[in-house]
């Protein structure tokens, strides 16, 4: 059984949650937040967000993000999961 994180986006803009087992865009379109999105593969871009508190990882692919945009916070939400809750920005 997986664990369950909750999500802050933009300032409580919106809220919802996310099973680790999913990633952080899958479970946003479920709530339903309007995440832009195209691929949902890692390749356009369009998800990437900044995570300003909490942590992500990437079980099945790396990101195409440097080490310095990592440690700034930026993460695709189509491939991340979430390892804590989570304050995000998007948009």
């Amino acid at each position: 059984m997986s664990q369950v994180f909750q999500v802050q986006v933009n300032d409580g803009e919106y809220e919802f949650t996310v099973d680790g087992d999913e990633t952080l865009l899958q479970a946003a379109l479920a709530a339903p937040v309007p995440w832009p999105h195209r691929c949902r593969q890692g390749g356009c871009g369009s998800c990437l967000c900044r995570v300003t508190s909490g942590t992500v990882c990437y079980p099945r692919m790396a990101p195409m993000l440097t080490v310095a945009e990592q440690q700034e916070g930026w993460c695709y939400a189509c491939l991340a999961t979430p390892t804590s809750d989570l304050t995000i920005e998007i948009g």
